[in-house]
């Protein structure tokens, strides 16, 4: 979930002991702190108790927080919360039984377009899959490798072409690699762009470039799809759901004591730089000094000591910056609070085109209610979450390239029938999250085309670009 303060992310060395967890574990609470002495407590809970953490964090007065408590520690937990006079509810009574759901196994598919979306698939199932796509498609699809991780891991996505000289949508999914739903909505795209038939599907398909990257975080899904836990490969630990950390060497031995393991990918993925016009909000002495980071090595909100100081995002922003110039449009999807934010997330300021993004965002959310009646609020990153979450890619992608439309989808969290599964998301949530997805990309490229009309079929009539929206940096891409 890219949140108020804390951008999660699992990146983590193979030498990690996981307990092994074989009934109710844990379950999620949500709590509205009326004040900002109750805020502090519930961080306590998440920095001072071993297996407390956020699913959904303090985001202000009056703004409920989900915190996921395991078994050993709900009563200290209820303890606490009455004697601090605040209430609570229960959100999921059973994140065992979640996970066991997630971890469900669905049929086989021997379809090589459809390599099984009734099951999360693991790292290297999609990895093969990505590789077949590519031989039984040679003239559509190419093989990149944005990145490497910490682990050697390579950083594979595809590019999909279905016409020469056009402008590029580049998708990112799985920075936080416990958040399954993410990774499949992106291979459920890969696989409509190439197969469907639908009319509207496939004139998005041929009329951009598509850079695709179901795993952008690979160390950190290994580790989630963990054999460790269970006979399943499948697997899923309830560590990575958890608390997930990067563990590198250097913050071992200082933070085992606290569970807190070193820098979180997806708060240091892509730091602005200095190059930018606000860099006071960004990047000061070596941290991210804008609000939701933090300097403590321990912390989830650690920044690092450096802009993209880790591999991964030191590697994928040098794949990124080499195609900027190609790039109209950069997709991040996370889970689970069910937003579509743009850019900035170090302040509720309208920034940039912002006019231009919220009006095609709206566009874009009323495509994805018609399937199945989703709803998400639109706006930029600090005023959705009601505070500033800094340091995300999407920003970094802003403020560097200039690209027009900038998004991230918050996925769905709960069931139709209202039922919150948050993270741990079942196998039957996701073809609907990905219909729903591509229902949203094609209403909203449809709104692009109001302000770029080269977006627009050739057998319709342009219409022109409004000028107080036109964005006055964007070079003529078609």
């Amino acid at each position: 979930m890219l949140s108020t303060y804390k951008l999660y992310t699992a990146l983590v060395l193979s030498f990690v002991i996981i307990e092994v967890y074989t009934e109710s574990t844990a379950s999620v609470f949500r709590i509205t702190p009326k004040k900002d002495e109750d805020i502090e407590v519930l961080y306590s809970l998440d920095r001072d108790m071993d297996g407390i953490g956020f699913w959904k964090d303090p985001a202000g007065i009056d703004k409920p927080v989900d915190l996921m408590v395991p078994k050993k520690h709900v009563e200290t937990f209820k303890a606490t919360m009455k004697d601090r006079e605040l209430t609570y509810t229960v959100q999921v009574q059973d994140v065992q039984q979640l996970l066991n759901n997630a971890t469900r196994r669905g049929k086989r598919s021997r379809n090589i377009e459809n390599f099984g979306f009734t099951r999360f698939q693991t790292l290297d199932k999609i990895y093969n899959w990505l590789d077949n796509l590519a031989r039984a498609y040679p003239n559509n699809v190419e093989i990149i490798v944005g990145g490497r991780s910490f682990e050697g891991r390579p950083i594979k996505g595809v590019k999909l072409t279905f016409a020469p000289g056009k402008s590029g949508i580049f998708i990112e999914a799985g920075i936080h690699a416990r958040e399954w739903l993410s990774h499949s909505t992106a291979t459920f795209l890969i696989n409509e762009l190439l197969t469907s038939n639908d009319q509207d599907v496939r004139q998005l398909a041929q009329s951009f470039d598509w850079y695709i990257f179901p795993c952008f975080n690979p160390d950190g899904y290994v580790f989630s799809h963990s054999d460790i836990m269970a006979q399943n490969e499948n697997a899923l630990c309830l560590e990575s759901v958890l608390e997930p950390r990067i563990l590198r060497a250097t913050h071992m031995s200082r933070c085992r004591s606290q569970s807190k393991l070193g820098i979180p990918l997806g708060r240091q993925i892509f730091l602005i730089t200095n190059e930018i016009p606000f860099p006071q909000h960004y990047y000061t002495r070596g941290f991210l000094s804008g609000p939701g980071s933090g300097h403590d090595g321990c912390a989830e909100v650690f920044a690092g000591p450096g802009a993209f100081s880790e591999i991964e995002s030191k590697t994928m922003s040098e794949y990124i910056t080499s195609i900027s110039d190609k790039l109209f449009a950069y997709i991040s999807f996370h889970t689970y609070i069910e937003k579509l934010m743009f850019p900035y997330g170090h302040t509720s300021a309208h920034l940039d085109n912002y006019n231009q993004q919220y009006l095609v965002g709206l566009q874009a959310i009323d495509g994805l209610s018609k399937r199945y009646g989703s709803r998400f609020p639109v706006g930029n990153i600090a005023e959705i979450l009601g505070g500033p979450a800094s340091g995300g890619s999407i920003d970094w992608v802003k403020a560097s390239f200039k690209v027009p439309f900038v998004y991230c989808y918050e996925l769905r969290g709960r069931t139709k029938a209202g039922q919150m599964y948050g993270f741990v998301a079942p196998p039957s949530e996701i073809i609907p999250s990905g219909q729903e997805v591509l229902d949203s990309l094609v209403a909203m490229f449809k709104a692009a085309a109001n302000y770029y009309p080269q977006l627009k079929r050739e057998e319709e009539t342009s219409a022109p670009a409004s000028p107080s929206l036109q964005y006055p940096s964007w070079p003529q891409i078609f």
